[in-house]
């Protein structure tokens, strides 16, 4: 069976099949990411917590005491401006550090015939790890202040699958450009905030 990596063209589902095939190294690579992450951090994955939820309370600090922004009826603002500093967290991290797995391991590719986008989907999970860890405070602020939970949370996970598959496309494509343009690393932060 040919792999990802080799020049050949191949059918989707000969794509699938290898990165299935390489499920144990997937699993292999999200845990060393997860490990990697975490090791010479003081803060650990406190700092994974604390940092949405110091982005979240300044836009929220921002747009309720400067710009005093007002929300119809009685919605609580918090939750919603925590949320999607979540997921553009989630979302521009995953990318930019994603985008370069296939520059990264170039060399480990030349040698070992096995599909590059597992370095780039290894790297995404591991992100999705991080937006776990970030869900915690959100969770714990409805439970303190024990608002009601709207029922449109049920379609969360299906946002988040929906989102990695975005981020795993995207970051696909950008990690071949990366390959060949590596002035794309310079770039990507520029467009992440745009």
């Amino acid at each position: 069976m040919q792999a990802i990596s080799s020049n050949h063209t191949s059918s989707l589902g000969d794509q699938f099949r290898a990165l299935y095939k390489f499920r144990w190294l997937l699993a292999e690579l999200v845990k060393t990411e997860i490990k990697l992450r975490y090791r010479r951090s003081t803060l650990g994955v406190v700092w994974t917590i604390m940092n949405p939820v110091l982005n979240a309370l300044v836009l929220y600090f921002v747009f309720r005491a400067i710009f005093k922004f007002k929300t119809l009826g009685d919605i609580d603002f918090f939750p919603y401006v925590y949320s999607g500093v979540l997921l553009m967290n989630f979302f521009t991290q995953a990318i930019i550090q994603a985008s370069e797995q296939l520059h990264v391991y170039s060399g480990v590719l030349r040698r070992v015939n096995i599909p590059g986008e597992i370095f780039v989907l290894a790297k995404v999970l591991g992100n999705i790890v991080n937006f776990l860890f970030g869900l915690v405070p959100l969770l714990v602020y409805y439970i303190i202040t024990m608002h009601q939970v709207s029922w449109k949370i049920a379609l969360a996970p299906f946002v988040v699958l929906s989102l990695t598959f975005i981020i795993t496309a995207i970051s696909i494509f950008l990690s071949v450009i990366y390959v060949y343009f590596r002035d794309i690393q310079h770039l990507m932060p520029i467009f992440m905030s745009l």
